[in-house]
C-alpha cells in the first residue's frame, strides 16, 4: 500500500520541485504518517466507519480514566500500525486534580529505526546522540 505524502509541519500534500510522488510502501514515513493519522481521529469522526479513530471520548473523557487501560490502547492501536516492530517505551501520567493526561511513545519499526511521539508533540523518526539511544 501507498500514501499521499503529507508535509509534517501543515499536515498538507507535499509537493517537491512542483510534483508529488507516492511514499512507499513499508517505509517508515508512511509508518510515522499512518502513526499521525491514527491519533489525529477520533473513534466514530468518520461517517464510512465510525470504529476507526482513537476512543478520545470513550476512553479518556470520562470520569476517572483508568491509565492502566489507557496504555493497552496506545499500545494497541500502536502495534496494529503496518510498520511498527515494537513499543519499546510507553510512559503515561494522567494529573487527576487538572486532569491533564500526558504520554509520549518510544516505537521501533520493522527496519530497526526508531520512530517518537506523544502528548502534542506529533510522530517522527528519531534522531540518535551520542549515547545510541534516540533523542
Amino acid at each position: 500500500m501507498s500514501a499521499l505524502p503529507l508535509d509534517p509541519v501543515f499536515n498538507d500534500l507535499s509537493f517537491v520541485n512542483g510534483g508529488m510522488t507516492l511514499v512507499s510502501s513499508n517505509t517508515i514515513a508512511e509508518t510515522v504518517q499512518e502513526l499521525n493519522a491514527r491519533f489525529a481521529m477520533g473513534k466514530g469522526e468518520w461517517f464510512m466507519d465510525l470504529q476507526q479513530g482513537f476512543p478520545y471520548l470513550q476512553a479518556i473523557m470520562v470520569k476517572n480514566p483508568d491509565v492502566r487501560v489507557l496504555a493497552q490502547i496506545f499500545r494497541s492501536m500502536m502495534l496494529a500500525t503496518p510498520g511498527v516492530a515494537k513499543v519499546v517505551s510507553l510512559p503515561i501520567s494522567l494529573n487527576r486534580s487538572t486532569r491533564v493526561l500526558t504520554w509520549s511513545a518510544q516505537i521501533q519499526h520493522a527496519t530497526g529505526s526508531y520512530i517518537v511521539g506523544g502528548y502534542g508533540q506529533p510522530f517522527i523518526v528519531a534522531t540518535f546522540g551520542g549515547g545510541g539511544t534516540p533523542s
